[in-house]
């Protein structure tokens, strides 16, 4: 009995001396500042890490109802890299666009521990791939962020729909794991049982909406209405059914289910828009090229699909001849 008793003790005495895991945020784009936020609110208060902008920042954010100030103390991101004795363990969240994830993932993979564990949050199929084979032994897992967000100018970002959030469900972090479900426990969160589940289901609103609405330079709420919502609808079917032949369970199997959640965050510039506008490179080859290259697989005709594609990037291409030649 004083043994099992004596054993208990040490066991509880050992729990309570272990390190929480330190929530870090690496980037401060509208991704970065929007996960600070929704973070800073709980009892984690993130280190935020940035290769740009350092020091004090304070911004507002409105959400639609409410206006708040946010305030962060930017560290650069080179602090973050050299090598450091502490043990703390970390819960990381790579907050950049699918290429700099990925360019962010080959940057920070020599300095990383082995109890830290990372969260790769942006939009793309294949994101998570990319990322993993930098640090295949590193724990690594999925976060998709279903809501709209932007940055009209330096001090402000502006929230559309509520947040809300998508995730894998892996149990097999431990601490780390308990904490990341801590932070999104506030919010919706939908879980899904695999990586590719995930990347997918975020896709199909990014693959309908990205693309069409940044041709016609317009709010998520173009797709819903007009002649724009009929080629939205065909366009869908096309990814749809390359969803299908990949094995992957889509939870709007419906364009009226797909139209339903756009409708949250309807008032919202997408991310792809905004590339386009601030002449900085889209996230095409990670929304729609992937997609097109499973369907040349399965022999699926996509011809709106193909049409679509080729438009943005000629958009994109002149963007970028506009901005070197400026």
């Amino acid at each position: 009995m004083f043994v099992v008793i004596e054993v208990f003790l040490c066991y509880k005495k050992a729990m309570s001396n272990r390190k929480q895991p330190q929530v870090v945020i690496l980037g401060q784009g509208a991704l970065g500042r929007t996960l600070a936020y929704l973070f800073a609110q709980s009892d984690s208060a993130p280190l935020v890490y940035s290769r740009s902008t350092h020091g004090a920042r304070s911004y507002t954010v409105h959400d639609g109802t409410t206006t708040s100030t946010c305030s962060l103390d930017i560290k650069p991101l080179g602090t973050f890299l050299d090598h450091s004795a502490d043990t703390t363990p970390r819960l990381i969240f790579l907050c950049a666009k699918a290429q700099g994830c990925i360019s962010l993932s080959a940057t920070i993979a020599s300095v990383l521990k082995d109890n830290d564990c990372l969260v790769v949050p942006s939009n793309g199929i294949g994101v998570y791939d990319a990322c993993k084979r930098y640090y295949p032994q590193i724990p690594l897992t999925r976060l998709a962020v279903n809501f709209g967000m932007y940055i009209p100018s330096a001090e402000v970002l502006q929230l559309h729909g509520s947040p809300a959030f998508s995730l894998v469900d892996d149990d097999r972090w431990d601490d780390a794991s308990k904490l990341l479900r801590h932070l999104l426990s506030p919010f919706p969160t939908t879980s899904y049982p695999d990586v590719k589940t995930l990347e997918w289901n975020k896709a199909s609103i990014n693959y309908v909406v990205n693309s069409l609405c940044t041709l016609v330079r317009s709010t998520n709420a173009a797709v819903l209405r007009g002649p724009l919502s009929v080629l939205a609808e065909a366009l869908y079917s096309e990814f749809c059914a390359v969803a299908a032949q990949e094995g992957v369970a889509l939870r709007s199997h419906s364009f009226q289910l797909l139209t339903e959640q756009i409708r949250h965050f309807q008032n919202n510039t997408n991310s792809t828009l905004q590339d386009i506008l601030h002449k900085r490179a889209t996230e095409l080859p990670f929304l729609m090229s992937p997609v097109l290259e499973c369907a040349r697989t399965h022999s699926l005709p996509m011809p709106i699909s193909s049409l679509v594609y080729t438009l943005l990037y000629t958009l994109e291409q002149e963007s970028n001849t506009e901005e070197h030649a400026l």
